[in-house]
């Protein structure tokens, strides 16, 4: 299995660790406010939350932001959003008011934090939390009064606790859900609610209909969507596709369930070879469907089976079970929310690998040259897992 060897994702580089982090300590001693002002609830009118994330880390924030919304009902909210798509999580949802849509890139690094800091935010949320990437050169650079992140914790040690004047801990093996939760709290939030969401809308809805309906698939068809690859820098996460083409085969063939296969259009290479291996014709919505349409398709589906994905908390926002197969990563961390999910994992020794430690640079499972964690899962597992839950949809009608 082929796996990524890229994963620089921001920062200096380690043989400058050292002067970014003191140099950083500098920028925020200057420019942040000096005494910092006591936090105020009252005084809360504008509000930035870092969600530079994938789309998964969205769907996980999406109760913090929910949280926010209600905690601070005057606030004007604004979602800093990567480039990965992940702002289709909450837009036309309400949670937010708007999102900055940006890739923070060093070259224009400085045009974003200006930008940010003309804005007098009164409070900033990061969820955001590594020690590499730009997002703490931003947090030096806003000025904005009061910032809530995360800081050390038992399991880990943040070099960047000084950004912070809300700071909130946390374990190795807390839920991603739960950890930006307790940010909200911190600020006063009531933290009831905590489903993630994902917004789509009727005609969302109508298009997944019609697209099901053109494929052929009727009333009493049992609907499986099946995820086609992951994200390039992550697809050490990714379950062998000659694997995923037999338990797809099998569960069409052994059970009569409809196959549709999703992801985003970079995925095509994996979609050539993951057809390559198959003997049965899936239905292919890869490609032919936006994000928002494609969480349709995945609300009408019966369950999905994905890797440790966005789609696979895409189907647990939208209510659909999954079946999930986790390798190197951590199932507390970031494993499908809520009742009625199957993961499929090994107790292999190694496993998890991709910690908080390692957030940034994944060494350990970029590195790895067996994957015992991944290789251990047989077909049976997985086609057995998606027949459980199978049995358990029929059963209830």
């Amino acid at each position: 299995m082929k796996r990524s060897s890229d994963h620089s994702r921001g920062g200096l580089g380690p043989v400058f660790r050292k002067f970014e982090h003191a140099a950083l300590r500098a920028v925020a001693h200057v420019l942040l406010p000096r005494p910092e002002p006591p936090f105020d609830r009252n005084r809360v009118r504008k509000i930035l939350v870092y969600g530079t994330m994938g789309i998964g880390n969205i769907v996980m924030l999406t109760p913090t932001l929910r949280a926010l919304r209600q905690g601070f009902p005057n606030a004007h909210i604004t979602l800093l959003a990567g480039a990965s798509g992940g702002d289709q999580v909450v837009s036309g949802g309400g949670l937010v008011d708007e999102i900055i849509r940006r890739q923070v890139r060093l070259r224009d690094l400085a045009a974003l934090a200006w930008r940010i800091r003309r804005r007098r935010f009164d409070l900033m949320v990061s969820t955001i939390h590594g020690d590499g990437g730009y997002l703490p050169w931003i947090t030096a650079l806003s000025g904005v009064p009061t910032r809530a992140g995360h800081s050390t914790g038992p399991d880990w040690i943040g070099r960047n606790d000084f950004l912070y004047n809300v700071p909130v801990s946390m374990p190795e093996g807390q839920h991603e859900v739960e950890r930006g939760l307790l940010l909200a709290e911190a600020l006063g939030c009531d933290t009831t609610d905590r489903r993630p969401s994902f917004h789509f809308d009727d005609a969302d809805r109508f298009f997944a209909g019609q697209f099901l309906a053109r494929a052929g698939i009727l009333a009493g068809d049992w609907l499986l969507g099946v995820q086609v690859g992951t994200w390039k820098f992550q697809d050490w996460k990714q379950w062998d596709l000659d694997r995923l083409a037999e338990a797809c085969d099998r569960l069409i063939a052994e059970e009569g369930v409809k196959v549709v296969l999703l992801g985003s259009p970079s995925d095509r290479d994996v979609l050539d070879r993951l057809l390559g291996f198959m003997t049965h014709r899936p239905i292919i919505a890869l490609g032919e469907s936006s994000l928002k349409q494609s969480a349709a398709i995945v609300q009408k589906c019966h369950a999905t089976l994905c890797n440790d994905s966005g789609l696979m908390h895409v189907s647990a926002a939208v209510g659909t079970p999954v079946v999930a197969v986790f390798g190197p990563t951590d199932r507390r961390r970031t494993g499908p929310w809520g009742p009625g999910h199957v993961v499929v994992t090994k107790n292999v020794d190694c496993s998890p690998c991709f910690t908080l430690a390692e957030l940034w640079t994944a060494k350990t499972a970029l590195s790895c040259t067996h994957h015992k964690c991944l290789k251990e899962i047989t077909v049976q597992d997985v086609v057995g897992s998606v027949k459980g839950i199978k049995v358990r949809t029929e059963t209830r009608g």
